[in-house]
């Protein structure tokens, strides 16, 4: 028995745990499922429980590299392999110029490394990355940006412990 409740098909990460004889057993596989926050596939009577959701944790060592004046590159790494709860499909980057307190629309990037255009110098931004699997997951910790005119930025990584 399969049930399934949407129809739009994703890759997900399939965990099974199994107790044999006092020794616990993981098997992990990456399958194609039908999207949905939660489904139960029963063979031969045992029952396979199992979730596509969003990351429990952020990308990590988000950085910055200052291009020219109005440009910079972000660099992070996914979050960890455990957290990600299916295939990673893209991340968000959220850049805010903290002066006006404007956020520009979340941008998307196939990568860990996304290069932005069109700043302004002397400006300070907010840059944080956040992973998408069936789901958004939480953002990374901010870094901060000032940019100069000179073409160099003093970056300020705030690290925030839960």
């Amino acid at each position: 028995m399969l049930r399934l409740v949407h129809t739009e098909l994703i890759e997900c990460l399939l965990k099974v745990y199994i107790n044999r004889n006092n020794d616990d057993i993981e098997i992990s596989d990456r399958h194609h499922f039908y999207r949905q926050h939660h489904s139960q596939l029963q063979i031969n009577n045992v029952s396979i429980i199992f979730s596509c959701a969003a990351p429990n944790n952020s990308p990590q060592q988000l950085s910055a590299t200052m291009m020219t004046s109005s440009t910079i590159t972000l660099s992070w790494s996914p979050p960890p392999f455990e957290d990600t709860n299916g295939i990673i499909q893209y991340y968000l980057i959220s850049i805010t110029e903290v002066d006006t307190n404007i956020t520009f629309s979340p941008l998307q990037s196939l990568s860990t490394e996304f290069t932005v255009t069109n700043l302004h110098p002397h400006y300070t931004y907010l840059c944080r990355v956040a992973a998408y699997t069936s789901d958004i997951g939480p953002y990374s910790s901010p870094i901060t940006i000032q940019l100069s005119e000179e073409g160099t930025a003093d970056i300020n990584i705030k690290l925030y412990i839960n």
